[in-house]
């Protein structure tokens, strides 16, 4: 799964989940169903606008997830 990091006319960051070949509006529902399944996320994509410190805060955000999710399979 790749997540993609993008602004929306309202400067409100937005999240597009690709799965495969398809691309889907964010679920946490299924970012969690392909997490227990793959145990990782794929690079993650931030398009323009998205800043340093933006960009930062969801890394570290997302490494929270992983090791959450990695905690759990032990």
């Amino acid at each position: 799964m790749k997540l993609k990091f993008q602004k929306n006319e309202k400067q409100e960051i937005k999240v597009i989940m690709h799965d495969g070949t398809e691309e889907k509006e964010f679920s946490y529902i299924n970012m969690i169903k392909s997490l227990t399944e793959n145990n990782i996320f794929e690079d993650t994509v931030f398009e323009e606008g998205i800043t340093n410190k933006e960009k930062k805060r969801i890394n570290v955000m997302l490494n929270q997830i992983n090791q959450a999710v990695s905690e759990k399979d032990k």
